[in-house]
């Protein structure tokens, strides 16, 4: 017993090792010294960079990797989707005119994966999605565009120079990074990535500030699902 402790205590301690001489951990451990490198160069450099992986920062990454753009979109979060998974805002909004469809593209491309997955449409709302499908159909979209993502990150600056966006600076816990890029899509849903570059920004209506109240999503389980159906009608 004690000679298997003595063997896996050896391993842990050679991977520790490893790590820290590849760099894995110079966020942990080296934070210090990097933050008192007055240049450091960056982490990447890409055509487009896209931050904030809600749908609108997906198809605009997509779209210019198929268009052969060297693309990295960074998310905030652990997934992709924005509100439509992280805040549970499920249903498409209405896409139809006098029963024409209006919104093709990659947004139709979207929704019929969701269809071929079973993600797709409900009881009580036809054009509602699953959000757990819909965070995968949106990553399979992504990666098979051959646009690099990078979860857990979040915009908290940027490098202009010459009125232009150069550099956008993210971070995580494990320390900060820095990419450049040709062009900046800012899909951040609050326009971080704007702000951050010192574009005019505003908040709320114009005489008193108020914004729209928000609305709670929850889910729930153990449903009468035919009653509450019926009561609904």
């Amino acid at each position: 017993h004690n000679s298997r402790e003595n063997i896996m205590s050896q391993k842990r301690r050679g991977f520790f090792r490893s790590l820290i001489g590849s760099g894995a951990l110079m966020g942990v451990f080296g934070g210090k010294a990097a933050a008192e490198d007055k240049n450091p160069p960056v982490d990447g450099r890409y055509d487009i960079l896209v931050a904030g992986g809600g749908p609108g920062g997906v198809c605009a990454a997509v779209a210019a990797a198929r268009a052969g753009k060297k693309v990295l979109l960074v998310e905030r979060y652990g997934f992709l989707g924005g509100m439509a998974t992280a805040g549970l805002v499920e249903p498409f909004m209405p896409f139809r005119t006098a029963g024409t469809q209006v919104n093709v593209g990659l947004f139709e491309e979207v929704r019929q994966r969701l269809i071929r997955a079973g993600g797709y449409g409900s009881p009580v709302d036809e054009d509602c999605t699953d959000s757990e499908v819909l965070k995968m159909v949106e990553l399979e979209l992504l990666l098979d565009s051959g646009a690099d993502v990078l979860f857990h990150l979040f915009v908290y600056g940027a490098t202009v120079r010459k009125n232009r966006v150069t550099e956008v600076k993210v971070a995580n816990k494990a320390g900060e990074m820095r990419f450049a890029a040709d062009y900046f899509v800012d899909a951040t849903g609050d326009g971080d990535l704007a702000y951050f570059a010192g574009a005019d920004w505003e908040l709320g209506r114009t005489e008193d500030g108020l914004t729209q109240p928000s609305t709670m999503f929850f889910k729930m389980s153990g449903v009468d699902q035919d009653k509450m159906l019926n009561t609904m009608r």
